[in-house]
Formats: C-alpha cells, structure tokens, sequence
C-alpha cells in the first residue's frame, strides 16, 4: 500500500525542485524548533547529494504551547514569499533561530532586501494566517 500525502501537494506549497521528480521530501517544520534547526544541515547535504531527483517541499508545523514565536515566524516566511524570497527567509530564519523575534524577523526581511513593513502591515492584518494553519489541516 503506498502512502500519500495529506493534503497532496498543491500550488501553494514551497517547493525546492521539479514536479515529478522521482523522489519528494515534505518537512513539516517550526521555525523556532531546535530539532528542526538540527536537521537544516542533513536536508542540504540530502538536496545536494540527490540532486533533480528530489523534489524537496516545505510545509508549517507551528507547535506554539513549546515555541511561542512560531506562528508569527511562520506567517513572516509567507509575508517574505508574497515578496517572491520564502527560500531565503525561510534559510535566514534558521540561521537567527536564536534570535528570533519579532524585531529579529523584520530585519532579516529587510536585510533580504524585502520590504519590512509590508511584512509587518500582512503580519499584523493576519494576511497569511490562513496560509500557515492549512498546513496543520
């Protein structure tokens, strides 16, 4: 019996490689998940060692009763992907895990070169909050 993935995959997921590529990775991740930071190091050297066979996907697993900033850390990765940079956000968060907060994430966006407060106007509006909980679905 094959497994599949609920939901499938859709448009709207963030996707590192070609459809239909022979093998596909989902990671459900935390942004301010230590575990999650943990496996940043493995997922490269799994993406660069397979190559176009990999389809490699993430999708949003907040657990805010242990990671209170998640959500928010999360709704900012979708505020920098309506800017066209989820990936490089998505890497930055990581790497100021640390750090993170609020002031932290806005910072990384404009250091990105995204506009912060675009990024704090869709924050705060809620914008992307949908987004984030349809991957908890």
């Amino acid at each position: 019996m094959e497994a599949r993935l609920s939901p499938p995959l859709e448009d709207v997921d963030h996707r590192r490689g070609e459809q239909g590529a022979e093998l596909e990775l989902v990671m459900f991740g935390d942004f301010q998940c230590p575990f999650c930071l943990g496996a940043q190091s493995v997922l490269r050297r799994v993406r660069s060692r397979l190559g176009d066979r990999l389809l490699f996907v993430f999708r949003h697993l907040p657990i805010p009763e242990r990671h209170p900033l998640a959500p928010l850390a999360a709704e900012a990765s979708e505020a920098a992907a309506a800017q066209g940079r989820f990936w490089e956000y998505h890497d930055t968060l990581y790497e100021i895990q640390p750090k993170l907060s609020r002031e932290t994430m806005l910072a990384a966006g404009a250091e990105l070169g995204l506009d912060a407060e675009r990024m704090a106007a869709e924050i705060d509006s809620g914008a992307h909050r949908e987004r984030v909980t349809r991957d908890l679905a």
